[in-house]
């Protein structure tokens, strides 16, 4: 299992590099919708916690959509959303 979080590491370089902000708009939207369907259709209970985070991470979506410039912070936020898809459903232990 730990060789999947390397290997996502690398192809959100490589995707990044190659496709650029698509990549980003399709994490966001995989995560907003990862959030949609374990709240909405398998009725998962969140803490305040994994809120402040979805908060956090769509401040961060948004402060990339206004300062392009920020590649860095573009590629952090790409790899925290595959991560984050990856540990909700591909996950042993599952969330749902």
């Amino acid at each position: 299992m730990g060789l999947i979080w390397l290997i996502s590491l690398i192809s959100c370089f490589v995707l990044f590099w190659l496709f650029g902000d698509i990549i980003l708009f399709l994490t966001f939207i995989s995560v907003i919708g990862t959030f949609i369907y374990l709240k909405g259709i398998k009725r998962f209970a969140f803490i305040y916690l994994e809120l402040i985070c979805l908060s956090v991470y769509v401040m961060l979506v948004l402060a990339c959509v206004l300062f392009p410039a920020l590649r860095t912070l573009k590629i952090l936020i790409i790899i925290l959303g595959v991560w984050f898809e990856i540990s909700v459903f591909f996950s042993r232990k599952r969330f749902y």
